[in-house]
């Protein structure tokens, strides 16, 4: 297609998403999915949207000629997509110098490289938002089947991503080297890069949580899954119980049906016998034979006799057998309910020991709450002993000085007694005198001092 074109220098583009046909030399494959010109905000320009549930329903194709080739040389080639987050693969068809037809198929949902002989699969690993995919066809040519790299034939782009531009290249060019069409602006990165890491955060959280429901799950499920073994179990074995007696019942059954047909066999006989032997008696006719007849009878009396016997201590033996395994069951029964009570009786015991134990530990705390009561009153009681001792001791003082002040005035009185007694003594002695002068008494006065002092016991 473009073998012999001149033009494959610098850069040659195969598709860009601004124009009236963009897809005009493209093959559009499309069943279930879609593909539209959209208009992108982080790049505010058009792309190409191309988005499906199964990625090989729908792709793009360069030339739209199967039998066509693109014929490309250059050993670049450049492709700027942006991740939807979704299974997104492109392929790209090469001829190398031994003049086979090669594939490379690149997608981001492989996790490692698988090399054959005529194709090559590649992990992908897209960043958030934009990318632009760099591919050197002659390297990779050349490491995965050790070949060169002739001529690009075919180029496939698959769902699901958006599209802005395909070229060709002789080598990688910087951003400032490159024209204004081949360059990519995206706005508001780092707004978009933080929401990002918010909803992987988000993602991971949701994760984390689905893991503990799930581990919550899957344990609920073995629960009742055990619980459900168990009932299983339980049921099978009671199934299995009146399956066993059941047979039992029809063996017995059986037993009974074919004695009754040997009874019944034996009756027949000795009715036959009885009957030739009548014949005969009366065809004799002899006392003889009358004889006979009743002896006859009396043996087969005799006999029946034996054989109910024989069927009593069978049935009696039989009734014996039953006693006995019912008895057994009854102590099996009876050893059981006692493991039961053992049993309840244990775990009775444990709560009691637990509960014990609590009990001791509640009662060593009280003790040491007790404790720290009786040294806290002990100190108290110190502290106020030693405040009364202070007190009796000021009080002692006090009652000295009370005691000093009385002395005092004690002293005091009986100097004013003496005193006024050497007065009267004089006075007397005046009136012996001098009886015709009349003299008056002064009065004396006698001040006593009484101090009353409030004793406070504390």
């Amino acid at each position: 297609m473009f073998q012999n074109n001149p033009s494959q220098k610098g850069i040659f583009s195969i598709f860009y998403s601004i124009g009236s046909k963009p897809l005009g030399k493209w093959k559009q494959t499309i069943n279930g999915g879609q593909i539209k010109r959209i208009t992108d905000t982080s790049i505010r320009s058009i792309a190409l949207e191309i988005l499906s549930d199964n990625i090989q329903n729908t792709f793009l194709t360069f030339p739209s000629n199967t039998y066509e080739k693109v014929g490309i040389t250059m050993p670049h080639i450049v492709l700027i997509v942006k991740n939807m987050r979704k299974y997104f693969s492109f392929e790209i068809e090469i001829t190398d110098d031994l003049n086979i037809n090669r594939r490379f198929r690149i997608s981001n949902y492989q996790t490692k490289t698988l090399v054959s002989n005529f194709a090559c699969n590649m992990p992908l690993n897209l960043d958030p938002g934009w990318n632009q995919v760099q591919i050197n066809l002659d390297n990779l040519t050349q490491k995965a089947f050790q070949t060169k790299f002739v001529q690009t034939n075919r180029v496939q782009v698959h769902a699901n991503c958006r599209l802005r531009r395909v070229y060709f290249c002789e080598q990688i060019f910087d951003d400032n080297e490159l024209p204004d069409e081949f360059r990519l602006i995206v706005y508001d990165v780092k707004s978009r890069i933080s929401l990002k890491k918010k909803e992987k955060e988000k993602e991971e959280e949701n994760k984390i949580l689905n893991d503990v429901e799930k581990e919550q799950q899957f344990l609920k499920r073995k629960q009742e899954t055990e619980l459900m073994l168990e009932k299983q179990k339980k049921i099978e074995e009671e199934r299995k119980r009146k399956k066993e007696e059941q047979k039992e019942r029809k063996r017995k059954e059986i037993l009974i049906k074919q004695k009754e047909d040997q009874e019944r066999k034996k009756e027949l006989k000795k009715r036959l016998a009885i009957q030739k032997r009548k014949n005969r008696k009366l065809r004799n006719g002899t006392e003889k034979g009358i004889e006979e007849e009743k002896m006859e009878q009396k043996r087969i009396e005799e006999e029946k006799m034996e054989q109910k016997r024989i069927e009593e201590d069978k049935k009696r033996i039989e009734e014996e057998k039953m006693e006995q395994k019912r008895i057994e069951e009854e102590k099996m029964e009876q050893k059981r309910i006692e493991e039961e009570k053992m049993e309840q009786k244990r775990i009775e015991e444990d709560k009691k020991r637990i509960e014990e134990e609590k009990m001791e530990q509640k009662r060593i705390e009280e003790e040491k709450m007790e404790q720290k009561r009786i040294e806290e009153n002990q100190n108290e009681n110190q502290n106020e002993n030693e405040n009364q001792n202070q007190n009796q001791n000021q009080n002692q003082n006090q009652n000295e000085n009370e005691n000093q002040n009385e002395n005092q005035n004690e002293n005091e009185n009986q100097n004013e007694n003496q005193n006024e007694n050497q007065n009267q003594n004089q006075n007397q002695n005046e009136i012996k005198i001098s009886s015709l002068i009349s003299i008056q008494k002064p009065k004396i006065r006698v001040k006593i001092k009484f101090k009353f002092e409030e004793e406070k016991n504390f």
